[in-house]
């Protein structure tokens, strides 16, 4: 079997299926890297941890005495983006002393990169119009064709976005990496 070769161009098929599978793997393995250091957080900064949550949850009590992996899972589950990220910092804040975005950009590009992902993973890759303002970083959303009064959308995704998310994934990491190696509390 001769296995395709995937063309230069950014507008190509096979290219685009490329970048979309890049999306949900990055998204993945960047998502369990944060559920691992809330995990990590959960056992070095338990009290606070536990403080966090039961405010967030307006039950103090209830998290005060849950055992430790119990309040870890909780804490991961919060490694979401439904509030764009203002929960996941929050979290953040609480067991590192800081965002998780090196800056506006970064978190940003982050989120155009989950909206991406979502749409991949549960619209079955199928933007609508109604997608193209919630993407901020330029042209990732286009118009494919219009038949009378319907227009019909899809991604173009290109290797300076997959860049840019390496990048700033990477930037990220550097910069929660430093945050905990600056803190006391995760010393032996």
């Amino acid at each position: 079997m001769i296995s395709p070769v995937i063309p230069e161009n950014d507008d190509d098929e096979l290219r685009q299926f490329h970048y979309q599978s890049l999306v949900v793997m990055l998204h993945s393995y960047f998502e369990e890297y944060l559920r691992c250091v809330v995990a990590v957080g959960a056992f070095w900064k338990a009290p606070q941890l536990r403080a966090h949550l039961g405010e967030c949850h307006q039950d103090p009590e209830r998290f005060a005495v849950m055992p430790r992996f119990e309040v870890a899972q909780h804490a991961q589950s919060r490694v979401a983006f439904e509030e764009r990220t203002s929960r996941l910092k929050a979290l953040f804040v609480v067991l590192v002393g800081g965002s998780p975005f090196p800056d506006q950009d970064a978190e940003d590009l982050f989120l155009d990169f989950v909206a991406i992902r979502n749409l991949i993973v549960h619209n079955g890759g199928w933007p609508t119009g109604a997608h193209v303002n919630t993407i901020k970083s330029a042209a990732l959303v286009i118009v494919s064709k219009t038949i009378g009064d319907s227009t019909f959308h899809r991604f173009r995704l290109s290797r300076e976005f997959i860049m840019a998310s390496l990048v700033t994934f990477t930037n990220c990491v550097g910069g929660i990496e430093s945050l905990i190696a600056s803190d006391p509390a995760f010393r032996l």
